[in-house]
């Protein structure tokens, strides 16, 4: 390894790389990719936990409510599904 001398700023490259081939081949990345958000769908978490919608904004941003503890997070639509794992319960 020492003898290794890449600059750091290509291995982290091509571990982003490799971050979204793993993201682009997830069954769970299309689910996310073509669901239409509503206030009340929960949703699981790339970290186990589970998330309720409570805002979708007009721009797609969404406000998520974590059940187990009292945070809420806003999340892009182009970084849902690197959040997002899957989605639980659908609202009608």
């Amino acid at each position: 390894m020492a003898a290794v001398s890449l600059p750091l700023s290509r291995i982290m490259g091509i571990f982003d790389d490799l971050q979204q081939q793993v993201f682009d081949a997830s069954p769970s990345a299309e689910e996310v990719r073509i669901w239409e958000p509503r206030k009340g769908d929960r949703v699981q978490l790339f970290n186990g936990s589970y998330a309720v919608v409570a805002e979708v904004w007009d721009d797609g941003m969404l406000v998520l409510e974590h059940e187990d503890i009292s945070i809420r997070e806003v999340v892009a639509p182009h970084n849902r599904d690197q959040v997002i794992l899957h989605i639980v319960d659908r609202k009608p």
